[in-house]
């Protein structure tokens, strides 16, 4: 048997016999819990809400209310980009509307339905009967504030979602 300076054999010599069998396994993955992001968004700010017309309209709390009543929200713009965490953020997160603007707060609700990280954007898909109730009883931005400071989109809100479960309008679990 030829083996080299190494006392190693030879490839062409090698048997299967002779090579020590490996068994692999998966790599046991855990479930990453759905994380919770607040998406602020400011009249100041200058961006803009692409309509299904292919008008737009200027990004205003007002504005939104409106494109959540007349439902647009849900058939226009619901690709919105990233400046922050777009590395972070998955599919099926959830994230927060909010605005600081005359300290209002938490005015919306969506589910995020893709990313693109190239883009650093996120398609969303909004919770019309969610978003309608924050915006009749929504999350105050002084409780809000005393968790972070909202400036760029996103923020995560995941390591206060205890507490922001106990102040939405609704019951049921996100």
């Amino acid at each position: 048997m030829n083996t080299d300076k190494h006392g190693l054999k030879r490839a062409a010599e090698r048997s299967a016999s002779t090579i020590p069998s490996v068994v692999l396994s998966e790599p046991k993955l855990t479930k990453r819990e759905k994380a919770a992001w607040l998406y602020p968004i400011s009249e100041s700010a200058g961006w803009h809400f692409s309509l299904p017309s292919g008008k737009w309209l200027d990004v205003s709390t007002k504005n939104f209310e409106k494109l959540v009543r007349d439902k647009s929200l849900t058939t226009g713009d619901r690709t919105w980009p990233l400046s922050t965490n777009f590395k972070n953020v998955n599919e099926g997160d959830d994230l927060f509307v909010y605005t600081g603007d005359h300290d209002r707060g938490i005015i919306g609700y969506a589910s995020i339905k893709s990313v693109d990280r190239k883009k650093r954007a996120i398609v969303l898909s909004f919770d019309r009967t969610k978003c309608l109730q924050l915006l009749q009883k929504p999350v105050s931005a002084l409780v809000i504030r005393q968790w972070l400071w909202p400036r760029a989109a996103v923020a995560d809100l995941t390591p206060y979602l205890a507490e922001l479960k106990s102040s939405l309008p609704w019951t049921e679990t996100i």
